[in-house]
């Protein structure tokens, strides 16, 4: 599909929301008001005054690859490792055979996982940049600005019949959440009180309060509508308690533990109870193997190489630009044999390195915004470090949308789409204006974020 040059975030429907706004006269939301969720009052990243809009066609795209690339990403340790411990270990875990063990005990579970992919929308359509997997993804938090984003637009202050729909992430998540506990989980009957523990740092009295009123309205919600009770709980992880093969907090049987911190570390015990089915975790060891973005580069050699079905080939090679390992190798590139570190000198502005286990826009280098010099340093780097991919540098089409003085102008888009085992949970967009553009869109650099509305669905 082919898309012109320059398009507006509010698409054909420009015009009439130009025309319609109601009291709009900043670019970004005040996060401040009542009306927000207090645990996201003052939000640390500016947020759009006006929504993405997207049609139909856009998002079947994105829900096809919400679900299916995930999925598909899963089967690398069973098709290209052969599920060897060894390799395993050697490749993901730095050569910790105990962990490497670990993680595939709770990978032979062959459980759903969240995800989010980072795309850029081109010329040629829908291009994934990234496959984040786990609990921690950000992005969900702009769900909770839609009442106030609504309120400055007459087209949606007046939405009665839903032309302009919002899937809640948040909701979506927990819905997922709930529904793999209850089937993973045993001995969880009508009776029960599925308990969930939320391990966080201890980072304020009103902020842990703010995240777990927060955390237990969703919580409570998903569990009431399915006929069940509970509650979500924190406090200090070396707490939990492994009694007869089930988790307890302080007397209360523990369902579910998920870590809203990424450096916290949970007991051995609290391992066995999941391997036990007695408990689920968001983030088992095997998150650590499946979220690699080296897989990207596997996947892709897989789909080459005709290992999934012609439909599943088809996606993996339309969707994932050319993703390489970077070492120093020869590889295919457009149907020629290539030394890979050369072809990146020769060709700067083509590629994008960056690290396979960063976040955050961080340890990514892009060609196109490097001298010569910083360009080969990056790729000497990489290829010493072996934890490093390059991409096809993916260029999102021109967006207009209002920039900090509130004018319209051409910006850069990134959008985060998530998937919840089945379930598509919609996405939301960070953008940055193509005159301060330097390669990479990422909130913690200074990318606006936005919601995202489909309209006629």
């Amino acid at each position: 599909m082919t898309i012109n040059k320059s398009i507006s975030i509010l698409s054909s429907k420009h015009n009439s929301f130009i025309e319609s706004k109601r009291k709009l006269t900043e670019s970004r939301i005040n996060t401040n008001l009542e009306e927000i969720d207090p645990v996201f009052r003052e939000y640390e990243y500016p947020v759009c005054s006006w929504p993405v809009l997207i049609e139909p066609d856009d998002v079947q795209s994105l829900e096809e690859m919400c679900l299916k690339i995930p999925k598909l990403l899963s089967q690398v340790p069973e098709l290209y490792f052969k599920n060897d411990v060894s390799r395993i270990a050697q490749f993901y875990y730095d050569n910790n055979y105990m962990l490497a063990e670990f993680g595939m005990m709770c990978y032979q579970k062959k459980l759903a996982t969240s995800s989010r992919l980072d795309l850029a929308r081109t010329s040629k359509g829908f291009k994934i940049l990234e496959v984040n997997m786990g609990p921690s993804l950000g992005g969900f938090q702009v769900q909770s600005f839609e009442k106030v984003i609504r309120s400055l637009h007459n087209n949606l202050l007046q939405d009665n019949s839903n032309t302009y729909h919002c899937r809640n992430i948040q909701t979506s998540y927990f819905k997922f959440l709930v529904g793999e506990i209850v089937k993973q989980v045993s001995e969880i009957d009508k009776d029960s009180e599925v308990n969930i523990f939320v391990g966080m740092d201890m980072i304020g009295e009103d902020l842990t309060i703010n995240t777990m009123n927060f955390f237990n309205n969703l919580w409570e919600g998903e569990l009431n509508s399915i006929g069940l009770k509970g509650k979500a709980i924190t406090g200090n992880l070396n707490d939990l308690e492994y009694v007869k093969g089930n988790i307890l907090y302080k007397k209360n049987r523990i369902h579910a533990v998920t870590l809203l911190n990424s450096d916290l570390y949970l007991k051995p015990e609290v391992f066995r109870a999941y391997v036990l089915n007695n408990l689920y975790i968001t983030s088992p060891i095997d998150i650590q193997m499946i979220e690699d973005k080296r897989n990207l580069a596997i996947l892709r050699n897989l789909a080459e190489e005709e290992k999934f079905k012609d439909d599943e080939n088809k996606l993996i090679l339309d969707s994932i630009p050319y993703t390489e390992i970077v070492e120093d190798k020869n590889v295919f590139y457009k149907g020629k044999e290539v030394n890979l570190p050369q072809l990146l000198k020769n060709q700067k502005n083509n590629f994008v390195v960056k690290d396979a286990t960063g976040s955050q826009g961080k340890n990514v280098f892009v060609g196109k915004f490097m001298s010569a010099k910083e360009w080969e340093e990056a790729i000497s780097y990489a290829v010493k470090n072996t934890k490093y991919i390059v991409q096809e540098f993916c260029d999102s089409i021109d967006f207009i949308a209002p920039n900090f003085q509130n004018e319209w102008s051409k910006h850069k888009l990134i959008w985060g789409a998530f998937g919840f085992g089945d379930i598509y949970g919609g996405v939301w967009v960070r953008m940055s204006e193509v005159k301060t553009d330097v390669g990479v869109i990422n909130s913690a650099k200074g990318a606006v974020e936005a919601i995202v509305l489909e309209t006629g669905v």
